[in-house]
């Protein structure tokens, strides 16, 4: 399992909260995190520029967290595209 790096932004939740929430509700799931993309055109110069968010989810296994993350992206009004998907502990990161 890859370890990400410590100094990845905390997104609020604390370990014992996740903990909690993990053995609660989703005691058969396992902890992915998704690196997603935006790509967009500066209208002015014309160049391509992106932005990359970092999401957390729980599914069954990476084919089920790539279909939830593809999912996610649908509902926003720009283009997200998925940059990579990584089985974690979230315990590890927070």
């Amino acid at each position: 399992m890859e370890r990400l790096p410590k100094d990845t932004e905390d997104n609020g939740l604390s370990k014992a909260f996740l903990a909690l929430a993990k053995r609660a509700a989703y005691q058969s799931l396992e902890d992915f995190y998704i690196t997603l993309e935006d790509t967009f055109v500066n209208e002015d110069t014309g160049e391509e520029s992106s932005t990359k968010y970092d999401i957390g989810l729980f599914a069954k296994s990476v084919p089920d967290a790539t279909k939830k993350a593809e999912e996610y992206c649908k509902q926003g009004l720009t283009d997200l595209s998925i940059v990579s998907v990584k089985r974690t502990k979230w315990i590890d990161i927070l």
